[in-house]
């Protein structure tokens, strides 16, 4: 005898771990899931970075088939390096955007035309072209 009817409680849960291996019941549990805004924003968001990953992945086979690989090892320290200046000149805005907006209501538009251009010095200096020595060559962007 079991306290508080855990017998049927395990029994239910044995029952859908196995209705959940089920591909028609993955199915059904997947489409319900995505026709929520949440759901179907966060699989966006997961599927375009796979997308990405897949192609940037497949660019660098690609480039380190046809160039020699001290071009390869250039170009990948230039993106890298792009990359994060990139982030850098964001100064954060974006987050301090979606965490201030709610709050500002009516005043949103007036906040975001503030911030947009507050930003723009630091954008400007990241946005100039690095110049890479490597050995006797000079390589620039």
């Amino acid at each position: 005898m079991t306290v508080g009817g855990s017998e049927a409680v395990d029994e239910r849960l044995a029952n859908r771990a196995v209705a959940s291996v089920w591909p028609a019941e993955l199915v059904a549990r997947t489409a319900a899931l995505l026709r929520t805004p949440l759901y179907t924003n966060a699989f966006y968001l997961w599927a375009s970075t796979g997308v990405a990953s897949l192609c940037g992945f497949a660019f660098w086979a690609l480039v380190a088939r046809l160039y020699d690989v001290d071009d390869v090892g250039i170009g990948a320290t230039a993106v890298s390096v792009l990359t994060l200046l990139g982030m850098f000149s964001h100064l954060g805005m974006g987050l301090a955007l979606i965490r201030s907006l709610p709050e500002w209501g009516e005043r949103a538009p007036r906040l975001i035309n503030a911030m947009l251009p507050a930003g723009n010095p630091a954008k400007s200096a990241a946005s100039q072209p690095p110049i890479v020595e490597h050995g006797e060559r000079q390589v620039e962007w």
